[in-house]
Parts: structure tokens; C-alpha cells; sequence
């Protein structure tokens, strides 16, 4: 007998459009995994090109920050105040995120362009 699979949102629909009414930890656990992906890529960006010193530690708070805002506020269009604040959404997972950034750029950087 054959018999009917639910259907598993995908990756990407869950990312777009996540359920935010239902399960707000479930949407900062989306909030905290994209946010450790975005400190590998950085990591590895900035591993890679010879960016050194203070600009790269700004550059990837600014730009982590704002891609999470602009994931939150225009992608999923969630009510930031029903979530604890810009500030709880903004803190989820970033010192995490920016241990793995320093690891991977400082380790890459001197890999790649240690003398």
C-alpha cells in the first residue's frame, strides 16, 4: 500500500518564509545558523584578500549586522518588538559568529600570506 509522505519544507523555503508566528526559537535558531555562516564566509573573504587590522573587524560587524537586519526586517518581515527587540535579534549568535570569522581569517591569512 502506498502511503502519502508529508512534505518537508525545503532549506530554502524555511529560510524565506519560516513560520515566526508559531515558533519564535526556531526562527532564532535560523537567526544564529546564518549568522555562523556568514562568520565562515567572511572569514574566508578576508583570509584571502590581505585585509589586516581594524577595518576587517569593523567591516564584518557592520556588514553581518546589517545582512541579519535586512534578512529579518525585508526578507521575512518580522516585528522585531514581538521578538525581544532589534537588539535580541541582532546579539543572536554574534560573538559566536565572530570567534569562527577571527579563527578562520587569522588562520587562512597565515596560511596564505605569512612569509
Amino acid at each position: 500500500m502506498a502511503t502519502k509522505k508529508q512534505s518537508q519544507p525545503g532549506l530554502l523555503s524555511s529560510l524565506l518564509k519560516p513560520d515566526v508566528t508559531e515558533d519564535q526559537d526556531g526562527f532564532k535558531d535560523i537567526l544564529y545558523w546564518m549568522r555562523q555562516a556568514l562568520g565562515l564566509l567572511f572569514g574566508l573573504v578576508w583570509g584571502m584578500a590581505p585585509i589586516t587590522g581594524g577595518i576587517g573587524v569593523i567591516g564584518f560587524l557592520v556588514l553581518s549586522t546589517a545582512l541579519m537586519m535586512g534578512y529579518y526586517t525585508l526578507v521575512v518581515k518580522v516585528d522585531a518588538d514581538e521578538m525581544g527587540g532589534h537588539g535580541a535579534l541582532l546579539q543572536e549568535g554574534l560573538l559566536n559568529s565572530f570567534g569562527l570569522f577571527l579563527l578562520v581569517w587569522i588562520l587562512l591569512f597565515t596560511y596564505l600570506h605569512a612569509s
